[in-house]
């Protein structure tokens, strides 16, 4: 993984961040949905 990211390049580096941090934050939304909706 660390060897794949000096390929490449900043912009899209931030880029991948920022999709993981919102794929994160999706995910965390949906547990504490589920987690409050369960009886």
């Amino acid at each position: 993984m660390v060897v794949l990211l000096e390929f490449v390049t900043e912009e899209q580096h931030h880029a991948a961040i920022e999709r993981m941090g919102q794929v994160t934050k999706e995910y965390t939304k949906r547990l504490v949905w589920e987690n409050h909706m369960r009886p």
